[in-house]
């Protein structure tokens, strides 16, 4: 699984996910529909439930907004899930830290 960064706790920050399909049906994420994000603690507890991001070719951008309550000094997941054609993939791309200043 890959680190992805660490986000201060308290800002809006972006985790930009570089995918890649090894059988190159996807070339581009725009091309798939209801892309969407979401993040879990350590204790699979839902912290962002299908978030939004956007695409920059094989590139998607979470937005991690951490200025809410519910966000501690922790590790946390991030999923993506889309559908392609009958497919619905829900990947584990990989965990980040929200730490404080």
């Amino acid at each position: 699984m890959d680190f992805l960064g660490v986000i201060n706790k308290g800002s809006i920050e972006p985790i930009i996910v570089n995918m890649r399909d090894r059988l190159e049906n996807i070339l581009d994420m725009a091309a798939v529909t209801n892309l969407r994000f979401d993040i879990k603690d350590k204790a699979d507890n839902v912290e962002v439930l299908n978030g939004i991001p956007t695409t920059a070719g094989m590139k998607v951008i979470c937005v991690i907004d951490t200025t809410g309550v519910g966000w501690i000094t922790d590790e946390y997941r991030l999923y993506l899930k889309f559908t392609d054609g009958s497919t619905n993939p829900e990947l584990l791309v990989g965990k980040f830290r929200v730490e404080d200043d």
